[in-house]
């Protein structure tokens, strides 16, 4: 039950990353076209 939790929270540690960092590289793409056009 325990080792659940911990589970549980590392995943939605890991998730709340990849969803920042995704959304960081679509701005920074974002960005870059706006700066070419």
């Amino acid at each position: 039950m325990r080792t659940l939790e911990f589970r549980k929270s590392i995943f939605s540690e890991l998730k709340s990353r990849y969803v920042r960092f995704r959304e960081k590289k679509y701005t920074n793409r974002e960005e870059r076209i706006d700066s070419s056009c």
